[in-house]
């Protein structure tokens, strides 16, 4: 769902563990990792966890050296620790020094998920291949593949977590570039795959093999088909190619709709990823051919190259589509090489419905379990679920219930006598927020998640959106078909905590006591107290950038791009940016 709101910058909570320090760590016999306090052990949600969290937890409990993730099925005697994400850097030596996020963002799947744990080595971790034996080699092939050999047998690397960052150690590694484009070729079947699920560079290393490798299979088998990681190795800082944000091409639609941008004689296709009606709409009026437009998806046309972009976002008020947002960094894995072409139908009033509602001779109605039935002539039908979405359930939304918060902050739903939970799954700040101003609690909110309550039914609703400026709650979308596949039986309540003012946020931007700048390289700095720091490139992206060009005054619009950490800095207290544009 896309909405134009006021620019926000929302900075996600992760808080050190040393916030409380309250607790323990321990390990078990088999490795899996409990944390006690006041007397209660839980499990850690095995989420995120990897080797560099598993070293510093076996230096800080002295068992050794180094250590190696590992995941054990979850153990339900033990409770699960408030924990989805533990985010070391390595250097600690105080398990509590690394951050925990505290906010469930894995949509309820932290409560079967396997436990963290972890097997400690008294040096350094034994690796069974690939980077950090240095036994092998890395090289790049014709077409840009990467391929590593050792005692004589090459293979590809998966593509999973391949990034530009990545792609630049790599060629910087060989000594064929400054800088490196992540790219992701089709699997080469000739070659055998490495036991590499995940490259992770931090962008300093000079050597690649300093790098670190995932040998756990976190991808569920995903990677044996996935595409190869593969690289474009540039002399200098990495070129951006083309497309929305340079203005030098132009767009186009064919006879049969599929959407053409043309630069440089270069007509290519745009990737059907993320494509809709909203961004489709945008085009049609850009070109001036309709005053609305439909979103469809074309068989790719293969005499066509592909444009650089994979994801075109935009907000729907844009009078020109080159003011929309568009991802040139492929976050589809390599899909978008095979997916259909973006193509549409322009309309020159609003966009037609072929048939069903618009006619209007028959009536809607919900049943008891939420499905919607259409009657006409006596004849009631089904819906098909297909392009449903939360905007069409809520126009169905009856208001006949009522909203209120427990003494914990549990939100309940109560209608016809009886009482309800919301599923934990997308529940956010904003609908927090919105929900504490139509109970009259409060000025802004932080959401929350409470293990279920059993006592309760569930309610049906498998995701609330809210855009933040509803003064009614029920003003905001619920999704009444279960996308969660199941998930939200077991999955958290939606909870709230609500603040008479503006929502308490325990670090950087909020304070607003620094200022922000851009050097003449591009890297964004920030300075309190006299202190410059960086901004860690963790979830920074275009809209970001965007914001920050017309907050500095120097665009209408920017680019994100990645630079190697500058060392001479410190490093700002900011794991990831998030700005709604």
């Amino acid at each position: 769902m896309k909405t134009t709101v006021d620019a926000l910058l929302c900075i996600l909570t992760l808080y050190l563990i040393s916030d409380d320090k309250n607790g323990t760590l321990d390990i078990t016999s088999d490795g899996r990792v409990l944390y006690t306090e006041n007397g209660i052990t839980e499990t850690i949600c095995s989420y995120e966890w990897d080797d560099i969290d598993a070293g510093v937890l076996c230096r800080h409990l002295g068992v050794g050296m180094s250590g190696g993730a590992k995941y054990l099925p979850r153990d339900w005697s033990y409770n699960r620790a408030n924990a989805y994400g533990v985010f070391c850097m390595g250097n600690e030596t105080d398990a509590f020094d690394c951050y925990v996020n505290e906010n469930d963002t894995t949509n309820g799947m932290c409560y079967q998920m396997d436990d963290a744990a972890v097997d400690c080595y008294t040096s350094s971790m034994p690796m069974t291949s690939f980077f950090n034996d240095k036994n092998g080699t890395l090289d790049i092939s014709s077409d840009g593949r990467v391929l590593y050999t050792e005692n004589g047998i090459t293979e590809t690397i998966c593509s999973y977590e391949w990034d530009d960052i990545d792609a630049g150690v790599l060629c910087r590694h060989l000594g064929v570039g400054m800088s490196g484009g992540a790219k992701y070729l089709p699997r080469d079947w000739s070659y055998n795959r490495a036991n590499a699920y995940g490259v992770f560079c931090m962008g300093n290393e000079t050597d690649a093999f300093d790098c670190y490798v995932n040998e756990n299979d976190t991808t569920n088998g995903m990677c044996y088909q996935m595409d190869d990681a593969a690289v474009d190795c540039y002399t200098s800082s990495m070129p951006m190619t083309s497309f929305f944000n340079d203005k030098n091409g132009t767009l186009d639609i064919s006879s049969d709709g599929r959407v053409l941008y043309t630069e440089n004689g270069i007509t290519e296709t745009i990737c059907s990823y993320e494509w809709d009606d909203i961004d489709a709409g945008v085009l049609c009026r850009h070109l001036g051919l309709g005053m609305s437009g439909g979103a469809k998806y074309l068989p790719r046309d293969w005499s066509y190259n592909r444009a650089n972009a994979y994801g075109v976002f935009c907000m729907g008020n844009e009078t020109d589509a080159f003011d929309c947002y568009v991802n040139e960094n492929d976050t589809t894995n390599g899909m978008c090489y095979q997916m259909d072409d973006a193509a549409v139908d322009c309309y020159t009033s609003s966009m037609p419905m072929t048939s069903f509602f618009n006619d209007k001779n028959g009536t809607l109605d919900i049943t008891s379990d939420g499905r919607v039935l259409y009657t006409e002539n006596g004849i009631t039908e089904t819906i098909c679920s297909y392009e449903w979405d939360d905007i069409d359930a809520g126009v169905l939304y009856d208001k006949n219930g009522t909203l209120d918060i427990s003494s914990d902050g549990r939100v309940l739903y109560t209608e016809n006598g009886i009482t309800e939970t919301i599923c934990s799954y997308e529940w956010d700040d904003i609908d927090a927020g919105v929900l504490c101003r139509h109970l009259g609690l409060g000025m802004s909110g932080g959401a929350k998640y409470l293990p279920r309550d059993w006592s309760y039914n569930r309610a049906n609703a498998y995701g609330v959106f809210c855009k933040g400026n509803e003064t009614d709650a029920f003003d905001c979308y619920v999704n009444e078909n279960d996308t969660t596949n199941g998930m939200c039986y077991q999955m958290d309540d939606a909870a709230v905590d609500c603040y008479t003012s503006s929502m308490p946020m325990t670090s950087f931007f909020n304070d607003k006591n620094g200022t922000l700048d851009i050097t003449s390289d591009g890297r964004v700095l920030y300075t309190e107290n006299g202190i410059t720091e960086t901004i860690c490139s963790y979830e920074w992206d275009d809209i970001d950038a965007g914001v920050l060009c017309r907050h500095l005054g120097l665009g209408m619009s920017g680019g994100a791009k990645y630079l190697p950490r500058d060392w001479s800095y410190n490093r700002a207290n900011a794991y990831g940016v998030f700005l709604h544009g």
